[in-house]
């Protein structure tokens, strides 16, 4: 056999960008590089073994030079007493670019779950050493009223660090193990898909990403039978199983655009990689989500430690040092107390110490759970008031009787059983306000307690 091209067809002169004409002209070895020379003289034994090869993948040589993807197979055919080879062409190249981007992908996904995984970890050691640190100082917070409120606060603020902790943990061991089977299994199953079943599989996750709404049990139920009936009605295998892993995509119950998906005989486990994508976006979220608020925890413990030494005083949002002292007590708050914030669109600075007054913040929310028992509503208004911006922390819990409301800011004064308060948190605050030419005062009536301070707007704070 020769080698010589005695007739193609356009299609076939189509992919060496040449026309029917020039072909003639060469032989099958000037198409074809010498780096495929090893595997031709195989395939030529195959064809005259059992007078056929193939079908095997290989490159040609276009016209301009760069190489062309092909999957080549052949038989030999006998006329008028010459054997000659009849052979079929397929470019491949959408083919491989699918796989190349397929590939790509795969590597960035790898590249990006290692990253967060580097991110994580970091997060985790500084959370788990903030904690430590914590844990460490403890006794030597104790040494005032300020860090005696710390110090009873630490098993609230341990708890909701650890919770973030436990999520990130769970999450990332979720997220590993998903990575680990799509990245095992993602690229053997789609190269057994054709270019539109591939388009289709990448709609169907970015569709599951972007529905995830939240079912009750009940709808979960009752989408899971609507798409069962559905997939029964066109006899898919594993009706059943597919169903509930559709429920868990939350794709809903039109299945129009995957049924290129839904036909395929590998469906189960295209759908199985799909959850696992979505899974990994959506831990990835979580472990976020998180972080942010294991880190908004921190800032507000950090925050509330920090000890200022210059006595300047700078112009203060105060609504930063209340939601402090919130971010402090979300655990107590969280069992059973409702929080309203009347906040205005556009509140007024004043000028003022931060760290001093989120003491001040700190000993009202403190005194107020105690108050409702931990059961009841906190609201916090703030309202200009001609020159002065009022802030209102108001309870729902027990009265104050009248004749200790003109006691409640002495010094040792308190309405706490023996061993349960010192007595000097509302003298503090009392001094604090003071100290910024504010001034604080208590109305209290059975189901509501409002402590109300009144700060200068822009004035100055006495140093005294």
């Amino acid at each position: 056999m020769s080698g010589q091209l005695l007739y193609c067809n356009p299609a076939y002169a189509k992919i060496l960008g040449r026309t029917t004409d020039e072909l003639p002209a060469l032989t099958y070895w000037e198409i074809t590089p010498e780096s495929y020379a090893q595997q031709e003289q195989l395939q030529l034994q195959s064809l005259q073994t059992t007078g056929r090869f193939g079908p095997y993948e290989k490159e040609y040589i276009h016209k301009d030079g760069h190489l062309i993807p092909v999957r080549l197979s052949g038989i030999t055919v006998d006329r008028n007493g010459e054997q000659y080879i009849w052979s079929s062409v397929e470019d491949i190249s959408d083919r491989k670019a699918a796989e190349a981007q397929l590939q790509q992908q795969a590597k960035q996904l790898a590249e990006y779950s290692h990253t967060l995984e580097q991110k994580v970890a970091a997060r985790t050691a500084e959370l788990s050493q903030a904690l430590s640190d914590l844990q460490a100082t403890q006794t030597e917070l104790i040494q005032s009223e300020k860090m005696a409120a710390l110090g009873q606060l630490t098993a609230s603020v341990a708890h909701e660090v650890n919770t973030p902790l436990g999520v990130i943990r769970g999450a990332s061991t979720n997220m590993m193990a998903a990575l680990t089977g799509s990245l095992t299994q993602l690229p053997i199953l789609l190269q057994q898909l054709s270019v539109p079943q591939q388009h289709d599989f990448w709609a169907l996750v970015q569709a599951a990403l972007q529905n995830q709404q939240s079912l009750s049990t009940r709808e979960e139920r009752q989408l899971r039978r609507q798409l069962q009936t559905q997939l029964a009605e066109q006899a898919i295998v594993n009706a059943n199983q597919i169903a509930s892993q559709l429920t868990l995509l939350r794709l809903g119950s039109d299945l129009t655009p995957y049924q290129s998906i839904l036909q395929n005989p590998h469906c189960a486990d295209l759908l199985a990689i799909a959850y696992n994508l979505v899974s990994q976006s959506y831990s990835a979220k979580s472990i976020q989500q998180e972080v942010d608020r294991a880190a908004k925890i921190v800032f507000a413990l950090k925050t509330y430690s920090h000890r200022s030494d210059h006595t300047e005083r700078d112009l203060i949002q105060i609504t930063d040092g209340i939601e402090v002292a919130l971010t402090l007590y979300q655990n107590q708050l969280n069992q059973g107390i409702q929080v309203i914030r009347h906040y205005p669109s556009v509140i007024s600075e004043i000028r003022g110490n931060a760290d001093e007054l989120i003491q001040v913040w700190v000993n009202l929310i403190d005194n107020a759970i105690y108050a409702m028992g931990r059961q009841g509503t906190l609201t916090i208004a703030i309202a200009p008031q001609a020159d002065h911006l009022r802030v209102e922390i108001t309870n729902s819990g027990l009265a104050i009787p009248p004749e200790m409301q003109a006691l409640i800011f002495e010094p040792f004064f308190t309405t706490k059983p023996r061993g349960e308060g010192s007595g000097l948190g509302l003298d503090i605050v009392r001094q604090i306000v003071e100290k910024h030419n504010a001034k604080i005062q208590v109305d209290s009536q059975p189901g509501r307690t409002t402590f109300t301070v009144f700060f200068p707007i822009g004035a100055g704070v006495n140093h005294e």
